[in-house]
């Protein structure tokens, strides 16, 4: 079986979330999941990894009620069956322009933007989900926090409408985890909960109307106006900000006198986010957010990081001009100048002088092409090419080199690729065209990485390394501090081996790569 794209959570072994996919070949759909891609096919694909489906709709029409498993890029479908459960795997992101009425799922790892009057039921487990921009799709949530339904690294940025948070039955004590609400102008905080059951949130430039006697603990607030009982007022109106929190508790206590214990462990003060204007709502080292959580982390956000900035000055950002190829920078932006060659820049170092061990290395906004794909991915390449009449391995995927091939009865130019099906084993062609076997799909995007516990630089190399997962790597000698000879975006990379080994160097650098002709699904 020839190697496949490269998904970040591998069949057999539990991945983060506690799902174990079923181990299985490559091309066969793992009993209870489905793979989606934007490289797939609705076609020739088959819900396996290797063969995923290009599309939720004929994906559903064929598996129903199973678990979905969605490779990077921007998806623009919408999801009518609540039982279903969503995995993005890379950065997955659900587009509701010109969309509505998406049925909220339990999801894992997904970024929905601009939907409007949708989510009619969104009270489902999720973990790892942004809500961007989205307008009036909250108001029928109506139960945040049941055991079943927990929440844990949700973010919700620049959502209008009533978001209702709260149960009316009384049953939450505590499942919210690390819930950040950013730029949100009308928050409900609704039911008759006495306990500490809204907790562990981040409350950032919102307007938060309390109706009933409800508590909120464990939280922090920035910049909030608030509002207690009756009617919910309009926003130009009837909020009143509060500087201290003393003062935010008297006022509920006037208006709900029989809830004595309420914002017990809040406070109010700047979360210190790294960069909430493009969505990063990490938390810088000295934010007040540390330790505050009911459980003894972090509140709100999900982890402490840095943020690299990009500003036309040099001095003011995190990127060395003077490895600069074909960039084009301005703030908060690096575009090729030249649109038809590659642009590479690399970072300034980056200091971890105490040695703490790397999560995991976002990537937002960074190197998306037109369909929100990233393109900064190396293709792995057989280094034999099959000329026509050659046997072809079937399923695999090929590229086109040379000139113009024909197969089963289709005609791909060069620089096009197609994957194989049964029964149509070789190709012909008319102008000396060859295929390559494609071994590593590019769709899965990786970052190159450079590592050293000495400063400068010297000899040391840059190795690729996958984002969004805990960046690993595979050492000489099995030893922690043996030479690097390979990150976990490479594809000749050993996971679960004796050699793997976290990341906590002292000093970093990375280099970004937007490949133009990088190969297209």
């Amino acid at each position: 079986m020839s190697a496949t794209y490269n998904w970040a959570y591998r069949p057999g072994v539990a991945n983060k979330y506690g799902i174990t996919i079923p181990a299985g070949a490559d091309n066969v759909r793992p009993a209870g999941y489905c793979y989606i891609a934007l490289f797939g096919s609705d076609i020739s694909g088959n819900g396996s990894r290797l063969l995923p489906y290009k599309t939720f709709a004929k994906a559903y029409s064929v598996c129903g009620t199973v678990s979905y498993i969605f490779g990077s890029g921007v998806y623009r479908e919408i999801i009518s069956d609540p039982i279903v459960i969503c995995i993005g795997d890379g950065d997955v992101i659900f587009n509701g322009t010109q969309l509505t009425s998406m049925e909220m799922m339990t999801c894992y790892n997904i970024k929905f933007v601009n939907w409007t009057n949708s989510f009619s039921n969104l009270h489902w487990p999720l973990t790892d989900v942004t809500f961007e921009n989205c307008v009036n799709c909250f108001g029928s949530m109506t139960s945040f926090g049941q055991a079943s339904r927990s929440w844990k690294n949700v973010t919700i940025n620049s959502c209008t409408g009533i978001l209702r948070i709260g149960n009316t039955s009384g049953l939450m004590v505590g499942y919210q985890n690390q819930v950040t609400f950013y730029n949100c102008s009308n928050l409900g905080i609704i039911g008759d909960d006495v306990l500490n059951n809204n907790i562990n949130m981040i409350f950032h430039s919102c307007n938060i109307w309390f109706d009933k006697a409800s508590c909120l603990s464990y939280s922090l607030f920035f910049n909030c106006r608030f509002a207690f009982a009756g009617a919910r007022p309009t926003l130009s109106t009837g909020f009143t900000y509060y500087g201290a929190i003393a003062d935010l508790r008297a006022a509920h206590l006037i208006a709900f006198p029989a809830l004595v214990t309420n914002f017990i462990g809040c406070s109010i003060a700047d979360p210190k986010f790294n960069n909430p204007t493009i969505g990063d709502f990490s938390l810088r080292f000295d934010s007040p957010a540390k330790n505050l959580s009911y459980f003894g982390t972090y509140v709100g956000a999900r982890s402490i990081a840095q943020g690299l900035r990009v500003r036309a000055i040099e001095g003011d950002g995190d990127f060395d001009f003077s490895t600069a190829v074909n960039c084009t920078i301005a703030d908060d932006s690096i575009i090729p100048t030249d649109p038809n060659i590659d642009a590479i820049i690399e970072t300034k170092t980056i200091e971890n002088t105490l040695g703490r061990q790397i999560k995991s290395i976002p990537l937002q906004y960074f190197n998306a092409d037109r369909n929100g794909q990233y393109v900064d991915s190396i293709p792995d390449l057989d280094i034999i090419t099959k000329a026509a009449g050659d046997t072809l391995t079937i399923p695999a995927s090929y590229l086109v080199e040379g000139g113009s091939i024909s197969y089963n009865s289709a005609t791909y130019t060069a620089g096009q690729r197609f994957t194989t099906v049964t029964g149509h084993t070789n190709f012909t062609t008319g102008t000396s065209g060859v295929v390559r076997e494609i071994l590593e799909a590019p769709q899965r995007h990786t970052i190159e990485m450079k590592l050293s516990d000495v400063q400068p630089f010297t000899t040391e190399a840059f190795n690729h390394f996958e984002p969004g997962i805990t960046p690993t790597t595979n050492n000489l000698g099995d030893s922690r501090t043996g030479a690097i000879i390979r990150g976990n975006g490479d594809p000749a990379f050993v996971r679960g081996a004796t050699v793997e080994f976290p990341v906590n160097s002292r000093f970093i650098k990375l280099r970004f790569t937007i490949r133009v002709n990088n190969l297209k699904p």
